[in-house]
């Protein structure tokens, strides 16, 4: 029993060390990371011309998408290398995520106590307060100007999914995939209601399955994926978004339809070398970076004279949560190196 439990974890931890030899999706994180900054910042404000604005909206409706299909891809990884232990390594990832998410949202409990008082003051109902309080952490995942945690609450959720849908198939994968992109479609149109305002808020959550399944069919079906269609389904996508002038959204079509193919073309170009130049470092970067920026767009917002959002925002935000990141990672590092 204990050799079997052994050699189990050996297999995760080998088929973890597997699925990180993606390097241009290290890279690709970055990238999306900057992208969140500039949603969370109100880049696009500061662009006038309504076509360029369009193509900011869907390489925004991209970033998180791409964050939950890079997860799914490389869990898919990890369960190809140890069919036998298929559910331990999805428990394991969801007790990872939970884990993280509740150390950044002890990392954020000033902001969190700042926005409740600010509440208080502005409504003066303790109850309401405490429900809104319980409810962020538990349905929607955010916090006063911790939007970006949804996306953990989201994964937790998409992992807590798996243990329960069919998955063995690829039309499995597709099937409940496209099932919670449309619930959450769904419940985004009708998030106006006051029973959705109450509990969720509105249906991102239900991406978080959608795009992890997402992310797990493109590593089943990758040789398809990854060919030209990998270019070529993006832009007709993007020039869609533009045509049709479908805005920034969790649940856009365009961006649902294109992520396969982005994701497939990374991954393929990325599979045949292991940490090609900074990769590991930008994996890293990028992380702290979309964890840590909402503290600095507080700054922003709160503590500096201009506090309006736009292109201005974006560059100090994007600026200075990037410094922090590369210091805090190179502290880390020297840290490591000398415990080590």
């Amino acid at each position: 029993m204990l050799a079997s439990k052994q050699a189990s974890k050996q297999a995760s931890k080998q088929a973890s060390k597997q699925a990180s030899n993606y390097w241009l999706a290290d890279y690709t994180k970055l990238v999306l990371a900057i992208i969140v900054v500039a949603i969370h910042s109100g880049l696009k404000m500061s662009i006038q011309n309504e076509q360029v604005k369009l193509v900011v909206e869907y390489a925004e409706s991209l970033a998180v998408p791409l964050f939950f299909c890079i997860t799914g891809y490389l869990l898919e990884e990890r369960l190809s290398h140890n069919r036998d232990a298929e559910r331990k390594i999805i428990v394991a990832s969801l007790m990872k995520y939970v884990r993280i998410y509740v150390v950044v949202s002890i990392i954020y409990i000033p902001l969190t106590v700042y926005g409740t008082f600010k509440e208080l003051r502005e409504s003066s109902n303790l109850y309401v307060a405490v429900y809104n309080l319980i409810k962020n952490y538990f349905f929607v995942g955010e916090q006063f100007y911790s939007w970006q945690l949804w996306y953990l609450l989201a994964t937790i959720f998409g992992m807590a999914v798996l243990l329960l849908v069919p998955h063995k198939h690829w039309h499995e994968l597709l099937l409940y995939s496209c099932a919670f992109f449309a619930l959450a479609y769904v419940i985004n149109c009708f998030q106006g209601t006051r029973i959705i305002k109450l509990t969720i808020v509105n249906g991102r959550l239900f991406t978080g399955p959608s795009y992890i399944l997402l992310g797990m069919l493109v590593k089943r079906e990758h040789k398809p994926l990854s060919r030209s269609g990998g270019i070529i389904a993006p832009i007709l996508a993007c020039f869609c978004s533009v045509l049709l002038k479908i805005p920034y959204s969790t649940t856009n079509i365009v961006a649902f339809l294109s992520v396969p193919w982005i994701l497939g073309i990374v991954m393929k170009y990325s599979k045949n070398c292991y940490q090609v130049g900074f990769s590991k470092e930008c994996r890293e970067i990028s992380s702290i970076i979309y964890f840590s920026h909402m503290y600095f767009f507080f700054v922003w917002m709160y503590l500096l004279p201009i506090r309006e959002k736009g292109g201005e925002c974006f560059i100090f935000v994007s600026g200075t949560s990037f410094l922090f990141s590369v210091v805090f990672s190179l502290m880390k590092k020297k840290i490591c190196c000398k415990t080590n």
